[in-house]
């Protein structure tokens, strides 16, 4: 019985020692979102809806595909105060080295929107998943009523298992909305299609 337990014992050393000494055990562990990585928007190909007003158009090209980023983030005509074009979307990692998902946002104008890829924060144990974008132009005055505004979305998603990157070969859709549905609308002389929102005159 002594020589049985000896051998187990001597067993259980010669498994442990082989075992791969870079090997975690437990499950994968939780991104931790502490870096910076340009990731590439490729290809890029931004086709333009119809439909557009005519101020749209003006700044499209001619075949009606943007071919970088910025394009489509110009100041609109519906409102001069402010621009909402933005590039938003999801990182979500695939599990290989981590789980874990996060949202970005980034406005008109940041410094972290370039021609081609985008500056994002990404784990530090490196991205690998499903990158989503949504790029959302500015406001612009419907041709057909002012007081509407339109704007295009393109959204999609991808997933490289080699290189993280966002497919950009999108389609856009053209939305419109009433801005004032819903607020006091101001109907003094010389402020027609004014409107309060948060406490604050709004004259677009």
């Amino acid at each position: 019985m002594k020589i049985k337990l000896q051998i187990l014992f001597l067993g259980i050393l010669v498994f442990g020692s082989c075992r791969d000494p870079y090997t975690t055990s437990g499950s994968t562990p939780s991104c931790s979102w502490n870096s910076e990585q340009d990731i590439a928007v490729d290809p890029i190909a931004l086709k333009v809806p119809s439909g557009m007003s005519s101020f749209f158009m003006g700044s499209v090209p001619g075949d009606k595909i943007f071919r970088n980023l910025q394009q489509p983030l110009w100041q609109g005509n519906y409102s001069s105060s402010k621009n909402v074009a933005k590039i938003s979307g999801d990182l979500i990692s695939d599990g290989s080295a981590c789980n874990g998902s996060k949202t970005y946002s980034l406005p008109s104008g940041s410094s972290k929107i370039g021609s081609y890829f985008l500056k994002l924060i990404t784990p530090s144990q490196g991205f690998y998943g499903t990158a989503k974008m949504t790029i959302r132009s500015d406001d612009f005055k419907s041709s057909s009523n002012p007081g509407i505004a339109e704007y295009v979305i393109w959204s999609g998603s991808s997933s490289n298992p080699d290189y993280p990157t966002i497919y950009g070969a999108l389609t856009g859709v053209r939305k419109t909305y009433d801005p004032t549905a819903g607020k006091i609308i101001l109907s003094s002389k010389g402020n027609d299609g004014c409107y309060y929102s948060n406490g604050q005159q709004i004259c677009p």
